[in-house]
């Protein structure tokens, strides 16, 4: 039930003497602070000012009033977790930045955050200059950065200090693909990690095991894509899960798990917990919402990694969201076209990911129990909190002014009418309860009624420092 909210009020210095506002949304539905009410926002300098009953007297004749007519308020989304511009399995993802942040406001997320790989010459710090001048160019969304440890990186693991300092502070490890890192590995790099006060992520599989799979289906014949899940099962991800948190346990860095995909990995993480370690995890839309009869449907398509398990893994998942033992979802965008997925001859041989940047906070609002309040955490302010994105999440005085108002009519998903360059959607005919219809990032209206008001490099990078105890 939507409740009263005395307003509140917030000026930086050089608004005292201006008390108008930029921006004022009325009559909205407004999910902030652990509330859900009917009220007024304020914003002015690209900040939230105000939220409370009736702000039309902070308006004067240039302030841009819209009236939300009951409709949700919510944070703009905070995507900690997606790949544009990127190179792999042989080909370039379908979306690049201007494309991927574009579809990503389309679907009410005005935050998003990428990753930057160093080449085998590169030093962090000229690797991070390169990729962040790359996506500045492009960006539509505010967005930033994680630094991946490559295993060329090891020899280079003093200047993760120097890279914190710039205000990225997370680190991305594999325990998969060419990238993986052995256990050792992972001990060196929490330890110099945890000492600056950085925060690593972690790709929890067990690569070992999955190629011994993987090259019995090969020599016997087994190239179907419904293959794929099975050379990477859940136990074998649990398994990583369990041995990763011990590395880090006895490293004593925090740890940020991505893209839990299965109900075994949520014992691992309250195992941890109860020992006092500092654990996050996310899940990502296409294992709370789909299941591993999309192969059957949609042949090789659907291949990402972790895969999309056996029915019955969904609800655990979404159960664990609600409950808190996972803290967020994330889109792990990586998209491929029809053409550049189609490979006949074997699973193993298909460009992994899909797409799910513009999907993943509409979808995420109709999980079992998920309350609006939740929805907001997960989806927005825990992701921002965990990985440092200061002032992003929330609907909060002194926040930036990313703001959603949702149309609470029903969408039908269809890759017809999103904006991912994709030309298929792995949620193809899977309706929704509501829409994006408005996309406010810093006080500016970028989505208004279906049209984009931005353009390629307004978005701003964003520096960062860790914020623990979410």
């Amino acid at each position: 039930m939507a409740k009263k909210f005395r307003a509140n009020f917030f000026y930086n210095d050089h608004q005292k003497d201006d008390k108008s506002m930029q921006l004022i949304i009325k009559n909205g539905l407004l999910v902030a602070n652990g509330q859900v009410f009917h009220g007024d926002l304020a914003a002015n300098n690209g900040k939230i000012c105000a939220l409370g009953q009736d702000l039309s007297f902070l308006a004067d004749k240039d302030t841009l009033i819209i009236d939300a007519q009951d409709q949700l308020v919510t944070p703009g989304g905070v995507d900690v977790h997606a790949h544009m511009s990127y190179f792999v399995g042989g080909c370039w993802t379908s979306d690049n930045f201007a494309s991927g942040t574009k579809a990503a406001l389309f679907g009410g997320t005005t935050t998003t955050m990428d990753f930057v790989e160093t080449k085998a010459e590169e030093s962090m710090l000229a690797a991070l200059k390169r990729r962040r001048e790359e996506a500045q160019a492009q960006a539509c969304t505010d967005f930033s950065l994680h630094m991946s440890i490559l295993p060329h990186d090891m020899e280079r693991l003093d200047e993760i200090g120097a890279v914190i300092a710039q205000g990225c502070p997370t680190f991305k490890h594999y325990t998969a693909y060419a990238f993986t890192l052995d256990d050792g590995q992972l001990y060196r790099s929490f330890k110099e990690i945890a000492k600056h006060g950085g925060l690593p992520l972690v790709h929890a599989e067990n690569w070992p095991f999955i190629q011994e799979l993987i090259r019995r289906c090969a020599s016997e014949g087994k190239l179907e894509p419904q293959n794929h899940p099975l050379c990477r099962p859940a136990w074998a991800e649990g398994e990583a899960v369990r041995r990763v948190l011990d590395i880090a346990y006895a490293s004593g860095a925090e740890t940020f798990l991505f893209h839990q995909s299965c109900a075994e990995d949520l014992p691992q993480i309250e195992r941890a917990r109860q020992r006092g370690q500092i654990v996050y995890a996310e899940t990502c839309p296409h294992y709370t919402c789909l299941d591993s009869s999309i192969f059957t449907k949609m042949g090789p398509l659907p291949i990402c990694s972790p895969p999309i398990r056996e029915k019955g893994q969904q609800e655990p998942l979404a159960a664990a969201l609600v409950s808190g033992v996972l803290d967020s979802v994330s889109s792990d965008h990586c998209p491929f076209t029809r053409a550049e997925k189609n490979r006949p001859d074997a699973f193993f041989k298909v460009p992994g990911g899909l797409s799910s940047v513009e999907t993943r906070f509409m979808l995420t609002k109709d999980l079992p129990n998920m309350s609006l309040n939740r929805w907001v955490e997960v989806c927005c302010t825990n992701p921002a909190r965990i990985v440092g994105l200061k002032n992003k999440g929330a609907l909060q005085i002194g926040f930036d002014a990313d703001i959603v108002i949702w149309s609470q009519e029903p969408y039908t998903i269809t890759s017809d009418t999103l904006h991912e360059k994709a030309d298929w959607s792995p949620y193809e005919g899977r309706q929704v309860s509501a829409k994006p219809e408005t996309v406010i990032v810093r006080g500016q209206v970028l989505i208004k009624n279906g049209q984009f008001l931005g353009k390629p490099g307004c978005g701003q990078y964003q520096k960062r420092a860790v914020h623990r105890n979410i």
